[in-house]
């Protein structure tokens, strides 16, 4: 047998008798091919020639599954509570307004202070006075629970957006959270009317009331000017 290589070099091989090559032949015919057992697909870990398992891949997809229900459920959390909070932060000013009516609160703003209790800010108010309505709004437990929770579910979806806010608490935000504030930011992040979301949304009750989790929640965290990517 005459071989050439890729250096067009020639190289012979002593040429196998007839005989002989029946003698392979029939050797070939008898040997029993052995089949090697695939490995069990649960167990094959991750590695750049083989991937991930099935074991693995199913447990990222049930992990990235709850993850999403979990935020879902914290906006929805998120959202009812806001509403509840701008309901009756309104209806505190309607009913201080009608028993005084020469008071000005429209530029009334509502937050937390550092122990998690109702706070007014008002420039335009004396100290002296948002000391005495701090003292009524302290009485609406439903306000209280509603703005703190959305703290709280605000922190949870956070952290479920990202692992790097793993020791973030709901104090954090208190005080730099305003309910008049953090809602026009929110609003905010909506597009023009020249887009199909911005007309669809196109007043501050329909993109509190009518949006749903997911698109309430990327608007929301949006609003928040957090960098995920640290």
């Amino acid at each position: 047998m005459v071989e050439i290589n890729r250096n067009n070099q020639i190289s012979t091989y002593p040429q196998s008798s007839r005989t002989e090559q029946q003698a392979l032949v029939k050797s070939l015919k008898t040997v029993t091919p052995e089949r090697s057992q695939p490995p069990s697909q649960e167990k094959i870990s991750l590695n750049i020639d083989k991937g991930i398992s099935a074991e693995l891949s199913r447990y990222i997809d049930e992990y990235a599954l709850e993850n999403s229900l979990k935020m879902d459920e914290e906006m929805a959390t998120i959202q009812s509570s806001l509403n509840t909070s701008l309901e009756e932060f309104a209806a505190f000013k309607n009913m201080q307004t009608a028993q005084n009516p020469e008071l000005d609160l429209s530029k009334l703003d509502l937050s937390l202070d550092k122990e998690g209790n109702l706070k007014l800010i008002d420039s335009n108010l004396s100290d002296f006075k948002l000391s005495e309505l701090e003292e009524e709004i302290a009485k609406n437990d439903k306000l209280v629970d509603a703005f703190s929770q959305v703290h709280t579910s605000t922190v949870e979806a956070i952290k479920l957006r990202s692992s790097s806010f793993e020791d973030l608490q709901p104090d954090h935000f208190n005080g730099s959270f305003m309910l008049n504030e953090l809602t026009e930011r929110y609003s905010n992040q909506f597009p023009p009317e020249t887009y199909a979301i911005g007309r669809d949304y196109n007043t501050m009750e329909k993109r509190l009331n009518d949006t749903d989790p997911i698109t309430f929640g990327g608007f929301y965290l949006d609003s928040l000017s957090i960098d995920f990517r640290a």
